[in-house]
């Protein structure tokens, strides 16, 4: 490709970091491995679609383990720069901080809750991974990839018992601020290649103050990264200075808004600001109660946690009030596409909001999204990989991206990794001739 590649969401989450969001994810991904073959199923022969499957789903478990063992940041921007081979690169990581998810309150302080939380919820995760991979292990001797699922062990021992030692005495506040200084680190060391996003929970007051004193032109961080699920309304009245202060300064935000992804482990909220319930949004400042546990059923948990605070109507509201928003709405609905309907409409009607196309892993779901609304907005759409959280839905980066390049044309490929990431970052609006 002629110009560079920006990819405009990922993650450089590296063995210090790893948090039970990818560890929850990765207990599903083997989970669905052990129900494909589970005693009733597998029985003695599996057929040669179980077989794919299988070798399937083992090599994302490895994939993603061996990029959790990572030591640092810059280890992880190193395996992302080998995925692209020789195309010119510029990525956009996104800070997280999944200690968030703990928070019922706004007054509550889990710094040293989140410490103590942690360690059971790890030790029980890895109990479960581990139980898993017993049972199955015995199953696959047969298979070439065993000798490397039967060192799954070890490394899941390493990840879960001897966390980052310079990270592990730390509250979540110096976790966070710990990510950041990496992030900062890393955009130093690649100058005009690493514009991270800031992650900003406005039920804590520190990370406001950092928004407005590390993010826009010529600060360290280009934009703010929001992740309503966790725990937050997008009409947070905590959010709406924020909101006034980066629409006057077109400072760029990306919200996750796939009707899926990860959410708050809480089942008893507080909110300020409204949710979205039963197709309309519902002013509130109190107390909510999610009808599903998250630890009991994960999956409809965080549907349901979706729905409630992170619908786009909630966003089409913030619009509302703050039209010149410069807004990626991110993943375009992931699998929901009820929810691409009600983006598409705000990505239409208001000048700065785009979506990316991150963790669309699918290449019929990629055909679906050309064929229907690329060229409703051609000009809105981003291109993102959200590595490297994308490798448990497929089985390799380079299957990831050659999706991109089968789908898309050489013009709609400039506009969807150049282009229009250009224009959402940096208000810029280049044509591309």
């Amino acid at each position: 490709m002629k110009t560079p590649i920006y990819d405009t969401h990922c993650h450089l989450l590296y063995k210090g970091y790893i948090t039970r969001r990818i560890l929850y994810t990765l207990l599903d991904l083997m989970s669905d491995l052990d129900k494909l073959i589970s005693y009733n199923k597998f029985k003695n022969e599996a057929t040669q679609k179980q077989k794919i499957k299988i070798s399937s789903l083992i090599k994302r478990t490895i994939n993603v383990i061996n990029l959790m063992m990572s030591s640092s940041s810059q280890d992880v921007l190193h395996h992302l720069e080998h995925s692209y081979g020789q195309m010119d690169l510029i990525i956009v990581p996104l800070a997280y901080d999944v200690s968030s998810c703990f928070q019922e309150a706004y007054a509550q302080d889990i710094s040293t809750l989140t410490i103590r939380q942690e360690r059971d919820l790890l030790n029980d995760i890895r109990n479960d991974l581990l139980f898993i991979l017993d049972r199955y292990v015995q199953k696959l001797t047969h298979y070439k990839i065993f000798s490397q699922l039967k060192s799954l062990h070890n490394k899941l021992e390493l990840l879960t018992n001897n966390k980052n030692t310079e990270t592990r005495a730390l509250n979540s506040k110096d976790v966070y601020m710990f990510q950041l200084n990496q992030l900062l680190e890393l955009k130093q060391a690649y100058p005009g290649r690493v514009y991270p996003f800031l992650y900003v929970d406005p039920r804590r007051a520190h990370t406001l103050r950092l928004a407005k004193e590390l993010v826009g032109k010529d600060k360290p961080f280009l934009g703010i990264k929001l992740y309503t699920p966790n725990g937050y309304s997008p009409l947070d009245q905590n959010l709406l200075e924020l909101y006034e202060y980066c629409q006057q300064e077109q400072i760029p935000i990306t919200a996750h808004n796939a009707y899926g992804g990860f959410s708050t482990f809480v089942k008893k909220l507080e909110i300020k600001g409204g949710f979205f319930r039963n197709g309309q949004i519902i002013e509130h400042n109190g107390w909510i109660e999610f009808e599903t546990d998250f630890f009991t059923s994960p999956h409809k948990a965080i549907l349901e946690r979706a729905e409630r605070l992170n619908h786009p109507m909630l966003w089409a509201k913030v619009l509302e009030l703050f039209p010149q928003l410069r807004l990626n709405l991110a993943h375009f609905g992931g699998d929901g596409k009820h929810w691409q309907e009600h983006v598409i409409k705000l990505m239409i009607k208001y000048a700065n909001v785009y979506t990316d196309l991150s963790c669309q892993t699918q290449e019929r779901m990629l055909q679906h999204i050309k064929k229907n609304y690329l060229h409703l907005a051609p000009q809105k759409f981003l291109y993102g990989s959200d590595y490297y959280l994308n490798l448990f839905f497929i089985d390799s980066f380079q299957q990831y991206f050659a999706n991109f390049l089968k789908v898309f044309d050489d013009t709609e490929l400039e506009r969807l990794t150049y282009q229009n990431a250009q224009a959402f970052l940096f208000a810029s609006k280049k044509v591309i001739s």
